[in-house]
């Protein structure tokens, strides 16, 4: 019997705790960006509106399969408008394979945030994932080759 009841409280957490539609990944090019850098989408997959806060604390990330420490989550967002039911959140992750650097995010545009990561990147190969929402993207490949220096 308690087996059962185990069972019945697992199966209702993970339907409280269930992760929403896997967000979407894709790579993002600018001038005014050094590093590899990935626009990741995340839906709103509740019945209520989201705090940005919600999906800026939730980060988490992962290079070539291995989990990263995200850090601290800093900077403005000032007065942001929550993420509506079925609404995306949209954040470009740029990734720093050195430093020191500052931040290449600013002045993206209304409703799209910046993550500035500092990532320790060999030449070559890569894999990068991030988890937004509770969900983990899937894994993008992409390769760096730093410049001349």
């Amino acid at each position: 019997m308690a087996a059962v009841v185990a069972c019945a409280v697992a199966a209702a957490l993970a339907i409280l705790h269930s992760e929403g539609p896997a967000p979407i990944m894709t790579p993002f090019y600018s001038a005014e960006i050094e590093g590899p850098a990935f626009l990741l989408e995340c839906q709103n997959s509740t019945q209520q509106p989201r705090a940005v806060w919600d999906y800026l604390y939730d980060h988490a990330w992962r290079l070539d399969g291995v989990l990263v420490d995200p850090g601290g989550v800093g900077g403005s967002i000032g007065n942001a408008s929550p993420i509506a039911p079925n609404g995306m959140f949209r954040s470009v992750m740029v990734l720093h394979p050195s430093g020191p650097f500052s931040s290449s995010t600013r002045g993206l545009g209304p409703e799209m945030y910046g993550r500035d990561i500092h990532a320790t990147l060999t030449p070559g190969r890569h894999t990068v994932a991030f988890r937004c929402a509770g969900a983990w993207s899937q894994d993008v490949e992409f390769y760096w080759f730093p410049g001349r220096q």
